[in-house]
C-alpha cells in the first residue's frame, strides 16, 4: 500500500514495482522484529506520561487535603484497633509521598524503555541493513518523537529480552497497590457516623437502596480498587510472556499480549488517577474536631 500509494505521488502506475519495490525500497533496512517493539516502548513511554501527570494530580489534591486536615485529631490504628492519636493531614501526607515513590519506581523503568534496537533487523545483528541507515533515522526518530532515545548497546539482547517492560509493569503493579491500599483506608475512615472507625465523610455519588437510606457507598474507591486488581493481573500476564521466548533471537512471539497489557494497566491507572481526585479525594471532608 505505501509503495503504491508513493508512486502514484510520482506519477507511476500502481505495481510500477521497477521504480519502487514494497521489500527493497519501503521495507529496506526494516525487519518486524525491530520495528514493532520500538512502536511499543514509544507508545508505552508517551502513555507513562500521561500516568505520571495523572499520578501528580492525585499526589496534589492528597498534599492539598492533608494541609485541610492538618488539625483533624483522629485515631492511629494497630489490627483497626485504637492505638496512638495521629492527624488526618498526617495520614493524607503519607498517601502524598506513597505516590511520590510510585513516580520514581516509574520513571526508573522507563530509563530501560529509552534503549532500543530499531536498525539491527530481525536477529539484532543489522543483518541486510543499509551501512547509512541508523545514522540517518536516529536524527529523525529523536525528532519526532521528542524522547531521549538510545541505541540499545547490545541489540542481540534486546531482541531476546523484554526487561523493560517487566520493570515498568513491576511499577505499575506498585502504583495499583498504592491506590488500592489508599481506597480500602477510605472505605474504613468513611464508615457510617456512629461507627468507631468513621473520621471522613466522602462525597455524595450514587443514589442509595432503602436498605442503605442515608449512607454514602465509597463507589469511588471500589471503582480504583477494581483497576488496581486488573493492573495486578496484567502484570502477572506480562511476566509470563516475557519468559516465554522459546530460542527465539530475533524477538517475543507474545509481544502483542505485553502491549495489550501495558497499554491497558497504563490507561485504566491514568483514568483511576483522576477520578479518584476529582471525584473523591477533593470532596472529602471531616467533622471531626
Amino acid at each position: 500500500m505505501i509503495a503504491n500509494r508513493a508512486l502514484e505521488r510520482l506519477g507511476h502506475e500502481r505495481g510500477s514495482y521497477s521504480v519502487i519495490h514494497p521489500s527493497s525500497d519501503v521495507n529496506m533496512s526494516l525487519s518486524t522484529e525491530d520495528v514493532y517493539p520500538t512502536a511499543v516502548r514509544i507508545a508505552s513511554i508517551q502513555g507513562a506520561q500521561e500516568l505520571l501527570s495523572a499520578i501528580g494530580h492525585l499526589r496534589a489534591e492528597l498534599a492539598r487535603k492533608a494541609i485541610e486536615l492538618t488539625d483533624i485529631s483522629k485515631m492511629g490504628r494497630t489490627g483497626c484497633k485504637a492505638a496512638t492519636p495521629m492527624t488526618l493531614g498526617q495520614e493524607f501526607e503519607g498517601y502524598a509521598v506513597m505516590l511520590d515513590e510510585d513516580q520514581r519506581r516509574i520513571r526508573e523503568a522507563l530509563s530501560h524503555l529509552h534503549k532500543i534496537s530499531l536498525g539491527a533487523t530481525a536477529p539484532g545483528t543489522a543483518i541486510d541493513r543499509h551501512p547509512r541507515y541508523a545514522s540517518k533515522f536516529w536524527v529523525y526518530l529523536r525528532e519526532i518523537t521528542a524522547l531521549p532515545l538510545e541505541r540499545a548497546g547490545r541489540p542481540v539482547e534486546a531482541h531476546l529480552a523484554s526487561r523493560g517492560f517487566v520493570l515498568l509493569s513491576a511499577a505499575l503493579r506498585h502504583n495499583a497497590v498504592t491506590l488500592s491500599r489508599i481506597c480500602n483506608d477510605l472505605t474504613l475512615l468513611s464508615s457510617h457516623r456512629g461507627e468507631d472507625l468513621a473520621q471522613i465523610d466522602l462525597p455524595w455519588r450514587q443514589d442509595e437502596s432503602w436498605t442503605a437510606e442515608g449512607k454514602v457507598r465509597p463507589v469511588i474507591p471500589e471503582v480504583v480498587n477494581q483497576v488496581a486488581f486488573e493492573v495486578i493481573g496484567n502484570d502477572l500476564t506480562i511476566t509470563m510472556a516475557a519468559e516465554a521466548g522459546q530460542l527465539r533471537p530475533n524477538g517475543n512471539a507474545f509481544e502483542p499480549i505485553i502491549a495489550l497489557s501495558i497499554f491497558a494497566s497504563l490507561d485504566h491507572l491514568s483514568a483511576a488517577c483522576t477520578v479518584l481526585a476529582e471525584r473523591c479525594i477533593a470532596g472529602i471532608t471531616s467533622s471531626n474536631k
